[in-house]
Protein backbone atom coordinates (compact mmCIF):
# COMPACT_ATOMS: atom_id res chain seq x y z
CA UNK A 1 0.00 0.00 0.00
CA UNK A 2 1.40 3.04 -1.02
CA UNK A 3 0.34 7.09 0.25
CA UNK A 4 -0.11 9.20 -2.92
CA UNK A 5 -0.75 13.04 -2.71
CA UNK A 6 -2.43 14.77 -6.23
CA UNK A 7 -2.70 18.18 -6.87
CA UNK A 8 -6.18 19.98 -7.57
CA UNK A 9 -6.54 18.82 -11.29
CA UNK A 10 -4.31 16.29 -11.40
CA UNK A 11 -5.25 13.09 -13.67
CA UNK A 12 -5.28 10.03 -11.46
CA UNK A 13 -5.72 7.76 -14.39
CA UNK A 14 -7.36 7.82 -17.58
CA UNK A 15 -9.90 5.78 -19.23
CA UNK A 16 -8.45 2.53 -20.61
CA UNK A 17 -5.84 2.78 -18.44
CA UNK A 18 -4.88 -0.55 -17.21
CA UNK A 19 -6.51 -1.34 -14.09
CA UNK A 20 -4.15 -2.45 -11.72
CA UNK A 21 -4.59 -0.76 -8.17
CA UNK A 22 -7.59 0.46 -6.29
CA UNK A 23 -7.70 3.74 -4.22
CA UNK A 24 -9.17 4.85 -0.82
CA UNK A 25 -9.50 8.68 -0.20
CA UNK A 26 -8.35 9.94 3.20
CA UNK A 27 -8.34 13.52 2.45
CA UNK A 28 -9.99 15.68 -0.56
CA UNK A 29 -12.39 14.45 -3.40
CA UNK A 30 -12.05 13.34 -6.77
CA UNK A 31 -14.38 13.58 -10.10
CA UNK A 32 -15.17 10.33 -12.40
CA UNK A 33 -15.65 11.39 -16.25
CA UNK A 34 -16.48 9.77 -19.18
CA UNK A 35 -14.93 11.63 -22.21
CA UNK A 36 -12.97 13.22 -20.03
CA UNK A 37 -11.11 16.36 -22.25
CA UNK A 38 -13.13 16.12 -25.43
CA UNK A 39 -16.50 17.53 -26.26
CA UNK A 40 -18.45 15.19 -24.61
CA UNK A 41 -17.38 14.99 -21.22
CA UNK A 42 -19.63 13.92 -18.75
CA UNK A 43 -19.00 13.84 -15.11
CA UNK A 44 -20.22 10.02 -13.73
CA UNK A 45 -19.61 10.68 -10.49
CA UNK A 46 -17.98 12.44 -7.30
CA UNK A 47 -15.89 10.26 -5.02
CA UNK A 48 -14.81 11.76 -1.37
CA UNK A 49 -12.98 10.76 1.59
CA UNK A 50 -13.70 7.79 3.04
CA UNK A 51 -14.89 6.34 -0.23
CA UNK A 52 -13.12 3.88 -2.87
CA UNK A 53 -12.26 3.86 -6.73
CA UNK A 54 -10.79 1.92 -9.30
CA UNK A 55 -11.92 -1.71 -7.58
CA UNK A 56 -13.79 -2.40 -10.92
CA UNK A 57 -10.42 -2.86 -12.50
CA UNK A 58 -8.26 -4.12 -9.87
CA UNK A 59 -11.08 -6.96 -9.51
CA UNK A 60 -11.67 -7.52 -12.80
CA UNK A 61 -8.44 -6.79 -14.45
CA UNK A 62 -9.87 -5.45 -16.74
CA UNK A 63 -8.97 -1.49 -18.18
CA UNK A 64 -10.50 1.42 -16.94
CA UNK A 65 -13.53 2.64 -17.97
CA UNK A 66 -13.41 6.40 -16.83
CA UNK A 67 -11.21 8.85 -15.66
CA UNK A 68 -10.50 10.40 -12.20
CA UNK A 69 -9.36 13.59 -11.65
CA UNK A 70 -8.51 15.40 -8.27
CA UNK A 71 -10.94 18.11 -7.71
CA UNK A 72 -9.01 19.53 -4.37
CA UNK A 73 -5.49 18.60 -2.99
CA UNK A 74 -6.08 15.05 -2.82
CA UNK A 75 -4.44 12.03 -0.09
CA UNK A 76 -5.31 8.30 -0.97
CA UNK A 77 -3.72 5.01 -0.42
CA UNK A 78 -3.23 3.20 -3.46
CA UNK A 79 -2.91 -0.84 -3.18
CA UNK A 80 -1.79 -2.39 -6.27
CA UNK A 81 -3.02 -5.93 -7.62
CA UNK A 82 0.00 -7.71 -5.71
CA UNK A 83 -1.10 -6.26 -1.97
CA UNK A 84 -4.86 -6.61 -2.69
CA UNK A 85 -4.94 -10.01 -0.14
CA UNK A 86 -2.84 -8.69 2.46
CA UNK A 87 -4.75 -5.30 2.48
CA UNK A 88 -8.05 -7.45 2.99
CA UNK A 89 -6.48 -9.65 5.50
CA UNK A 90 -5.50 -6.25 7.65
CA UNK A 91 -8.68 -4.37 6.17
CA UNK A 92 -11.61 -7.04 5.83
CA UNK A 93 -14.18 -4.67 6.23
CA UNK A 94 -13.15 -2.90 2.75
CA UNK A 95 -14.63 -5.66 0.98
CA UNK A 96 -18.22 -4.85 2.54
CA UNK A 97 -17.53 -0.92 2.12
CA UNK A 98 -16.72 -1.46 -2.06
CA UNK A 99 -20.10 -3.46 -1.49
CA UNK A 100 -22.10 -1.22 -0.79
CA UNK A 101 -20.54 1.42 -2.86
CA UNK A 102 -21.50 -1.06 -5.62
CA UNK A 103 -24.70 -1.65 -4.61
CA UNK A 104 -25.50 2.34 -4.68
CA UNK A 105 -24.16 2.48 -7.85
CA UNK A 106 -26.76 -0.61 -9.06
CA UNK A 107 -29.36 1.35 -7.48
CA UNK A 108 -28.59 4.94 -9.33
CA UNK A 109 -28.06 3.21 -12.49
CA UNK A 110 -31.58 1.27 -12.72
CA UNK A 111 -32.95 4.46 -11.72
CA UNK A 112 -31.35 6.00 -14.36
CA UNK A 113 -32.44 3.26 -17.13
CA UNK A 114 -36.04 3.39 -15.70
CA UNK A 115 -36.27 6.70 -16.96
CA UNK A 116 -34.66 6.42 -20.51
CA UNK A 117 -36.87 3.29 -20.95
CA UNK A 118 -39.64 5.37 -19.95
CA UNK A 119 -38.86 8.10 -22.51
CA UNK A 120 -38.84 5.96 -25.17
CA UNK A 121 -42.04 4.14 -24.24
CA UNK A 122 -43.52 7.74 -24.34
CA UNK A 123 -42.34 8.16 -27.67
CA UNK A 124 -44.15 5.28 -28.79
CA UNK A 125 -47.36 6.78 -27.34
CA UNK A 126 -46.88 10.15 -28.17
CA UNK A 127 -43.79 11.35 -30.40
CA UNK A 128 -44.72 15.22 -30.25
CA UNK A 129 -45.48 15.10 -26.19
CA UNK A 130 -43.79 18.50 -24.52
CA UNK A 131 -40.49 18.05 -23.23
CA UNK A 132 -39.61 14.64 -25.12
CA UNK A 133 -37.26 15.71 -27.43
CA UNK A 134 -35.16 17.76 -24.65
CA UNK A 135 -35.33 14.54 -22.50
CA UNK A 136 -33.94 12.24 -25.40
CA UNK A 137 -31.10 14.28 -26.62
CA UNK A 138 -30.26 14.20 -22.91
CA UNK A 139 -29.84 10.76 -23.05
CA UNK A 140 -28.31 10.37 -26.78
CA UNK A 141 -25.26 13.07 -24.88
CA UNK A 142 -25.43 10.10 -22.39
CA UNK A 143 -24.65 7.56 -25.04
CA UNK A 144 -21.75 9.31 -26.86
CA UNK A 145 -19.92 10.26 -23.95
CA UNK A 146 -20.46 6.53 -21.90
CA UNK A 147 -20.36 4.36 -24.82
CA UNK A 148 -17.21 2.63 -24.40
CA UNK A 149 -18.25 2.01 -21.05
CA UNK A 150 -21.05 -0.70 -22.01
CA UNK A 151 -18.50 -3.57 -22.30
CA UNK A 152 -19.23 -7.17 -20.84
CA UNK A 153 -17.58 -8.42 -17.27
CA UNK A 154 -14.28 -9.39 -18.67
CA UNK A 155 -13.44 -13.19 -19.51
CA UNK A 156 -10.93 -13.29 -16.53
CA UNK A 157 -13.67 -12.14 -14.11
CA UNK A 158 -15.62 -14.84 -15.41
CA UNK A 159 -13.21 -17.70 -15.20
CA UNK A 160 -12.29 -16.37 -11.58
CA UNK A 161 -16.21 -16.15 -10.08
CA UNK A 162 -16.75 -19.10 -11.71
CA UNK A 163 -13.95 -21.35 -10.89
CA UNK A 164 -15.43 -23.71 -7.77
CA UNK A 165 -18.58 -24.55 -7.25
CA UNK A 166 -20.46 -22.21 -4.64
CA UNK A 167 -21.29 -24.54 -2.02
CA UNK A 168 -17.56 -25.45 -1.24
CA UNK A 169 -16.94 -24.57 2.40
CA UNK A 170 -20.69 -23.00 2.92
CA UNK A 171 -19.97 -20.33 5.77
CA UNK A 172 -24.34 -19.07 6.47
CA UNK A 173 -27.25 -20.50 7.31
CA UNK A 174 -28.39 -23.04 4.97
CA UNK A 175 -32.48 -23.92 4.13
CA UNK A 176 -34.03 -26.69 1.93
CA UNK A 177 -37.28 -25.54 0.15
CA UNK A 178 -39.66 -27.86 -1.50
CA UNK A 179 -41.72 -26.96 -4.83
CA UNK A 180 -44.06 -23.64 -4.68
CA UNK A 181 -42.12 -22.52 -1.69
CA UNK A 182 -42.26 -18.29 -2.24
CA UNK A 183 -38.45 -17.37 -0.37
CA UNK A 184 -38.99 -14.02 -0.54
CA UNK A 185 -42.17 -11.57 -1.19
CA UNK A 186 -42.22 -8.59 -3.67
CA UNK A 187 -42.57 -5.68 -1.52
CA UNK A 188 -40.75 -7.28 1.15
CA UNK A 189 -38.09 -5.62 3.23
CA UNK A 190 -34.75 -7.37 2.08
CA UNK A 191 -32.27 -8.87 4.86
CA UNK A 192 -29.99 -11.32 3.40
CA UNK A 193 -28.50 -12.92 0.06
CA UNK A 194 -28.96 -15.50 -1.29
CA UNK A 195 -26.71 -18.43 -2.93
CA UNK A 196 -28.73 -21.31 -4.70
CA UNK A 197 -26.98 -24.37 -4.59
CA UNK A 198 -29.47 -27.14 -6.15
CA UNK A 199 -32.81 -26.79 -7.92
CA UNK A 200 -34.06 -23.94 -9.77
CA UNK A 201 -35.56 -20.47 -8.18
CA UNK A 202 -37.95 -18.55 -10.12
CA UNK A 203 -37.99 -14.36 -10.32
CA UNK A 204 -41.20 -12.66 -10.47
CA UNK A 205 -43.07 -9.87 -10.89
CA UNK A 206 -46.66 -9.61 -9.69
CA UNK A 207 -46.77 -13.43 -8.72
CA UNK A 208 -50.31 -14.74 -7.90
CA UNK A 209 -51.76 -12.05 -9.69
CA UNK A 210 -53.44 -11.32 -13.33
CA UNK A 211 -50.18 -9.53 -14.20
CA UNK A 212 -47.78 -12.11 -13.25
CA UNK A 213 -44.67 -12.56 -15.16
CA UNK A 214 -41.56 -14.55 -14.93
CA UNK A 215 -38.22 -12.49 -15.09
CA UNK A 216 -35.88 -15.08 -14.91
CA UNK A 217 -34.73 -18.37 -13.88
CA UNK A 218 -31.69 -18.95 -11.14
CA UNK A 219 -29.38 -21.86 -11.42
CA UNK A 220 -27.43 -23.69 -9.00
CA UNK A 221 -23.47 -21.07 -8.33
CA UNK A 222 -26.03 -18.12 -8.85
CA UNK A 223 -26.47 -15.46 -6.30
CA UNK A 224 -29.75 -13.21 -5.73
CA UNK A 225 -31.43 -10.75 -3.25
CA UNK A 226 -28.58 -9.08 -2.90
CA UNK A 227 -29.40 -5.33 -2.50
CA UNK A 228 -31.78 -6.80 0.33
CA UNK A 229 -28.40 -7.74 2.13
CA UNK A 230 -26.61 -4.23 1.59
CA UNK A 231 -29.50 -1.65 2.05
CA UNK A 232 -32.08 -3.09 3.19
CA UNK A 233 -34.28 -2.42 0.48
CA UNK A 234 -38.04 -3.09 -0.79
CA UNK A 235 -38.08 -6.46 -2.58
CA UNK A 236 -38.35 -5.71 -6.15
CA UNK A 237 -39.89 -9.07 -7.66
CA UNK A 238 -41.10 -12.20 -5.82
CA UNK A 239 -38.62 -15.54 -5.47
CA UNK A 240 -40.08 -19.08 -5.77
CA UNK A 241 -38.92 -22.23 -5.23
CA UNK A 242 -39.73 -24.47 -8.56
CA UNK A 243 -38.18 -27.60 -7.47
CA UNK A 244 -38.14 -30.20 -4.55
CA UNK A 245 -35.60 -29.81 -2.69
CA UNK A 246 -34.27 -26.54 -3.58
CA UNK A 247 -30.79 -25.80 -1.69
CA UNK A 248 -29.90 -22.55 -0.66
CA UNK A 249 -27.20 -20.21 1.66
CA UNK A 250 -27.94 -17.21 2.66
CA UNK A 251 -25.87 -14.08 3.85
CA UNK A 252 -26.42 -11.12 6.09
CA UNK A 253 -24.38 -8.26 6.18
CA UNK A 254 -23.25 -8.80 9.99
CA UNK A 255 -21.95 -12.15 8.95
CA UNK A 256 -19.90 -11.12 6.49
CA UNK A 257 -16.69 -10.28 7.86
CA UNK A 258 -17.31 -13.70 9.82
CA UNK A 259 -17.54 -15.63 6.46
CA UNK A 260 -14.28 -13.54 5.04
CA UNK A 261 -12.36 -14.81 8.07
CA UNK A 262 -13.58 -18.00 7.39
CA UNK A 263 -14.00 -18.69 3.36
CA UNK A 264 -12.30 -15.57 1.47
CA UNK A 265 -12.76 -16.86 -1.89
CA UNK A 266 -16.92 -17.21 -0.78
CA UNK A 267 -16.53 -13.13 -0.20
CA UNK A 268 -14.60 -12.59 -3.23
CA UNK A 269 -17.47 -14.42 -5.67
CA UNK A 270 -20.09 -12.54 -3.58
CA UNK A 271 -18.29 -9.21 -4.68
CA UNK A 272 -17.75 -10.54 -8.08
CA UNK A 273 -21.32 -10.77 -8.41
CA UNK A 274 -21.85 -7.50 -7.26
CA UNK A 275 -19.54 -6.22 -10.08
CA UNK A 276 -21.34 -8.57 -12.99
CA UNK A 277 -24.77 -6.69 -12.05
CA UNK A 278 -23.11 -3.09 -12.23
CA UNK A 279 -21.62 -4.05 -15.56
CA UNK A 280 -25.04 -5.43 -16.61
CA UNK A 281 -27.05 -2.91 -15.36
CA UNK A 282 -24.67 -0.24 -17.29
CA UNK A 283 -25.04 -1.79 -20.42
CA UNK A 284 -28.75 -1.78 -20.72
CA UNK A 285 -28.88 1.61 -19.57
CA UNK A 286 -26.24 2.70 -22.00
CA UNK A 287 -28.02 0.77 -24.93
CA UNK A 288 -30.91 2.22 -24.58
CA UNK A 289 -29.27 5.76 -24.51
CA UNK A 290 -28.47 4.32 -27.80
CA UNK A 291 -32.17 3.70 -29.27
CA UNK A 292 -32.47 7.61 -27.38
CA UNK A 293 -30.00 9.38 -29.98
CA UNK A 294 -31.41 7.01 -32.74
CA UNK A 295 -34.86 8.36 -32.18
CA UNK A 296 -33.76 11.95 -31.46
CA UNK A 297 -31.87 12.02 -35.20
CA UNK A 298 -34.48 9.86 -36.85
CA UNK A 299 -37.65 9.98 -35.40
CA UNK A 300 -40.23 7.86 -33.99
CA UNK A 301 -39.60 4.96 -36.17
CA UNK A 302 -36.72 3.95 -34.38
CA UNK A 303 -38.25 3.82 -30.79
CA UNK A 304 -41.00 0.93 -32.91
CA UNK A 305 -39.32 -2.08 -31.41
CA UNK A 306 -37.47 -1.21 -28.17
CA UNK A 307 -38.34 -3.85 -25.38
CA UNK A 308 -36.77 -2.63 -21.69
CA UNK A 309 -35.43 -5.49 -19.77
CA UNK A 310 -37.66 -6.83 -17.09
CA UNK A 311 -34.47 -7.79 -15.06
CA UNK A 312 -32.66 -4.70 -14.33
CA UNK A 313 -34.16 -3.59 -10.59
CA UNK A 314 -32.15 -5.97 -8.22
CA UNK A 315 -33.96 -8.21 -6.07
Amino acid sequence: MTERQFDQGAVIFREKDPGDSLFLITDGSVGVYSGYGSDSEEKIAEIKAGEYFGEMGLLEGYPRSATVVALSAVKAEEVSAGEVVDFLKEKPETLISIMKQLSQRIRTTTEDYKEVSKTIEEVKQDGKKEGLMDRLKKFAAVYRSRKAIAEGLSAEAKRNSGAVSHSEGQQGKTEIYNRGTIIFKEGETGTCLYDLYSGIVGIYQGYGTDQEKKIVDIYPNEFFGEMGMIEKLPRTATAVALEENTFVEMFYEEDLLNVYKENPRKLEMILYHFCDRLRNITSEYLNACQIAAQVAESGEAAAKDYKSSTFVASM
